[in-house]
């Protein structure tokens, strides 16, 4: 494929690996469009960004699309990327594969290019990876897991670690800091659930570890009661919830309705604050890992994207919207710290030579198979509050 990535003139890349906080108002729409100003005579550099935008995962997409254009803004107020201002082209997947598919395509070959943030799910992911490869297209996800997507293409990243880091952290957590030896596990059937059943089961086994009972569910389940009354016969100690945080909030108050007293442990999409409005003190004390970040932690960078998140959108941003701000910065940084002709390949050279990133979810490097080398976060639920785990 031929390179689309515009060549322009040199400007510096500092403020790349720096956000410097110009958060404006604007009016949130709801349909994909271009975002980012063009600054007179100059040609910007369009990158593209697939994302759940409606459907069941819009909440993530939408997050991620405020961060995104966050960063465009503050990118291009600083001078933009090599002296040319940066517009990004969304388009929305609804968090399906077919239309994930679809949509970037229409990137590719309607838009004319090859430098795309996405997708936000697994299966999606893993549905465009070989319709990427084919465009000669870069593909950055700000958050599939799976670790079928490890090594798929030589240019294809993420900045979201595998499920398989996620899962062995949380098998060691379980042992060795909550002396826990069984654990029954329910998830959702799909590609994410079943990901990070899979690695747990291996790597808690491993360690000597009890699986009582394995219980899946499809997305949109309203009911759990039959596959709880199974968990519970088989007296865990632990039950751990994969899947999304819709269904764990009907999971939690089922689950404390039929007995359960157990230790309640989850993944990242627990992450969620409307899951605590839905559960209520069903939520208490659960545990979860999610890759690190802080919104109120003291890093200057942190507290600049924070604050201006806030201001601009009225919420503060999720760990879902600081990977996608984080996601730009890298591909930002990446195509200002290459040399003409600029391509792709070349431009996934450069982030592969990216060491310790210093981004709002904290520092990102790139090791085999482009895999991010990132240690997750233990987080508990107390007195309806997302906090940092204590012992």
């Amino acid at each position: 494929m031929t390179s689309r990535v515009r060549q322009l003139s040199w400007v510096g890349i500092g403020v790349l690996a720096l956000f410097t906080v110009a958060a404006c108002e604007r009016k949130e729409e709801h349909k994909p469009s271009p975002s980012g100003p063009s600054s007179a005579g100059e040609t910007p550099i369009a990158i593209g960004a697939v994302l759940p935008l409606t459907g069941d995962g819009a909440k993530y997409g939408q997050d991620m699309r405020r961060a995104i254009e966050l960063g465009v803004r503050e990118i291009n107020a600083e001078g933009g990327v090599r002296g040319a201002p940066l517009s990004v082209q969304f388009e929305d997947d609804a968090g399906k594969p077919s239309t994930g598919i679809a949509a970037l395509k229409k990137i590719t070959s309607v838009h004319d290019i090859d430098i795309v943030i996405g997708g936000v799910f697994s299966s999606v992911a893993l549905a465009m990876v070989p319709v990427a490869d084919a465009e000669g297209c870069l593909l950055f996800s700000p958050s599939a897991s799976s670790p079928k997507l490890s090594g798929s293409s030589k240019l294809f990243f993420r900045n979201w670690p595998s499920d398989t880091f996620d899962a062995v952290a949380m098998a060691q957590f379980v042992t060795e800091t909550l002396h826990i030896n069984k654990v029954a596990i329910l998830y959702d059937n799909g590609e994410y659930g079943v990901g990070l059943k899979d690695a747990f089961v291996r790597s808690f086994s491993a360690r000597q570890g009890e699986i009582t009972a394995a219980e899946s569910y499809l997305a949109a389940t309203p009911e759990f009661r039959a596959q709880i009354t199974k968990i519970v016969s088989g007296n865990p100690q632990a039950l751990y919830l994969l899947g999304y945080y819709k269904e764990f909030a009907t999971i939690l108050r089922q689950a404390r309705e039929l007995g359960f007293g157990g230790q309640i442990l989850s993944c990242v999409s627990f992450d969620e604050p409307e899951l605590l409005k839905l559960a209520g003190p069903a939520a208490e004390g659960v545990i979860f890992t999610r890759p690190f970040y802080d919104s109120q932690a003291g890093a200057p960078t942190v507290k600049r994207f924070a604050s201006a998140y806030e201001k601009a959108y009225g919420a503060a941003p999720t760990v879902f919207a600081a990977h996608a701000y984080d996601a730009l910065g890298i591909i930002a940084t990446a195509i200002g710290a290459s040399k003409p002709p600029y391509s792709p390949d070349r431009i996934a050279d450069r982030i592969r030579q990216i060491s310790e990133y210093d981004g709002v979810a904290g520092k990102t490097s790139f090791g085999a198979n482009n895999e991010v080398v990132k240690q997750p976060q233990f987080m508990e639920v107390r007195e309806g509050r997302f906090v940092p785990y204590e012992k």
